[in-house]
């Protein structure tokens, strides 16, 4: 808009001040309380919830202080003169260079892979790259150690019901 990055940097942050916060408040009422969860539920969720809701908060924080900092000081490579780019715009030209490369180059192999379905499952590195992954993962790596694969049903009944009418509740609901 012919302005300077400075005076972008400060518009754009304006602009997208109240939607940033609203969402990332909105998200994060959302969230955190997943990871206060009481009994099983909350051995499951609390940490995934907690770890959600703080990188929103970082995000939060980054959207208003770095991305307007970086857009401010650190000038388009596209404008910038070739002969006066810095190193980092040549890295960032080349990593843009190979992001728009891979999908020609990976296109033909992801096909081959799906013909050839035997080398990518049943392999030998496959298999003893899913005994490593059992052997370290498996051992409780994502299940609580609370779990002792039991499942408790509780049945309500009335007050005053006879054993039969209470033993043969149970095998109503299990058929």
């Amino acid at each position: 808009m012919g302005v300077d990055h400075m005076k972008a940097a400060h518009d754009g942050t304006d602009e997208i001040g109240l939607a940033v916060s609203a969402t990332t408040f909105s998200h994060r009422c959302r969230i955190a309380p997943v990871g206060f969860m009481p009994r099983i539920a909350g051995q499951w969720l609390s940490r995934f919830a907690l770890t959600i809701a703080a990188a929103v908060l970082v995000s939060l924080f980054v959207s208003f202080s770095l991305d307007p900092m970086l857009s401010a000081y650190w000038a388009d490579p596209q404008l910038e003169a070739h002969e006066r780019r810095n190193p980092i715009a040549h890295a960032l030209e080349k990593f843009n260079a190979c992001l728009i490369a891979k999908p020609i180059i990976t296109k033909p192999s992801s096909a081959g892979r799906l013909d050839h379905r035997w080398t990518m499952y049943c392999s030998p590195p496959v298999i003893l790259l899913r005994i490593a992954l059992q052997a370290t993962v498996g051992r409780g790596g994502f299940v609580p150690v609370s779990d002792n694969s039991e499942l408790n049903i509780a049945v309500r009944n009335t007050a005053g019901s006879s054993l039969d009418y209470t033993t043969l509740k149970p095998k109503r609901l299990r058929d």
